[in-house]
């Protein structure tokens, strides 16, 4: 029996039959297969191909993203960079407007600065000419002030001539010689009232003299500079000192009796000391210093003091000054000055 012509059974009666007749399995072949399975090796292979480029275009595409998302944080970094950017402008915005309050402050305290200058430079001009209208009336001051001396001069003279004449009168009333002697009692008493007060007008002639020397000395003698006198006999219509004291009295500082008191000293004198603070010299001047001129020169400063509140310097100036007086002076704190007459 043939190969064709065993039976066939079994799936492996149909596998022995291919292996004996090979020509069976090509047949074999075209009748499994149909058109689908022929076609799978293209179909695998355009899906591979298909494969490929879908591969291809999603990697594009996670490259695409992955572009995009590095965009996002480039774009995110720099408007977090805008944004701080923007916060430093903010910021440097402020300072400059600080800056501009500041200036525009600096520029109005500048501008009140100014104007308190101007108006120091307007009070000066005005002090200056108070000052010169004070020295106008110190001149004429000084110029009737010598009138007077003059006119008192020529009345001594008169005086002498007068007790000349009264001299040789007496000498020829040798006749009525009670009388005379009576008559000699009253001049006697008059020349001594005649001597106190020539006495009396040679220390107001001898104030007036020093009281020049004493103001341009301050520096020296008082520490003062920039003097000026406010008080004295040379100052008859210009003297500051009885005003002060008034109102030194009515705010309480000082009573009525010490302003009074104060009021008679001889010469004050104002300034500055080395600070630049206010500095009177209170002044007792006498032709012959004693003891109570130093106690009334310490008395009226210390009044003085208290009515302007001010550093005072007590002072005493004349012509003589004993060694005692000058001890006495310098134990009770006062300036002891010797300013010769002549």
């Amino acid at each position: 029996m043939t190969a064709a012509q065993t039976p066939i059974v079994t799936f492996q009666d149909i596998l022995d039959a291919i292996a004996q007749n090979p020509e069976l399995k090509e047949e074999m072949r075209r009748h499994l297969q149909d058109e689908a399975l022929r076609n799978l090796p293209q179909t695998v292979a355009l899906l591979a191909q298909n494969l490929q480029e879908l591969t291809a275009i999603v990697q594009a595409m996670a490259e695409r993203q992955a572009r995009t998302e590095t965009d996002i944080a480039e774009l995110k970094d720099g408007q977090a960079r805008m944004e701080e950017r923007q916060t430093r402008m903010e910021g440097d915005i402020a300072e400059l407007k600080d800056g501009q309050t500041r200036m525009e402050e600096r520029q109005t305290r500048m501008e009140g600065d100014i104007a308190e200058l101007k108006d120091g430079h307007t009070r000066m001009e005005e002090r200056q000419t108070r000052m010169e209208g004070d020295i106008a009336e110190l001149k004429d001051g000084h110029t009737r002030m010598e009138e007077r001396q003059t006119r008192m001069e020529e009345r001594q003279t008169r005086m002498e001539e007068r007790q000349t004449r009264m001299e040789g009168d007496i000498a020829e009333l040798k006749d009525g010689q009670t009388r005379t002697e009576e008559r000699q009692t009253r001049m006697e008493d008059r020349q001594t009232r005649m001597e106190g007060t020539l006495n009396r007008l040679s220390g107001t002639d001898y104030e007036r003299r020093i009281a020049r020397s004493l103001r341009r000395n301050s520096q020296r003698y008082f520490g003062i500079s920039s003097a000026q006198l406010v008080h004295s006999v040379i100052l008859p219509n210009n003297n500051p000192l009885p005003d002060l004291l008034d109102q030194a009295c009515d705010a309480g500082a000082i009573t009525a009796e010490e302003a009074s008191q104060a009021e008679r000293v001889d010469l004050v004198i104002i300034g500055h000391d080395n600070d630049d603070g206010i500095r009177y010299a209170v002044i007792e001047a006498s032709v012959n210093v004693d003891r109570s001129d130093v106690t009334r020169a310490q008395a009226r400063s210390q009044i003085i003091a208290r009515a302007t509140g001010s550093d005072v310097v007590p002072a005493v100036a004349g012509d003589t000054i004993p060694d005692t007086v000058q001890q006495y002076a310098a134990d009770q704190g006062v300036t002891a000055v010797v300013i010769p007459a002549e």
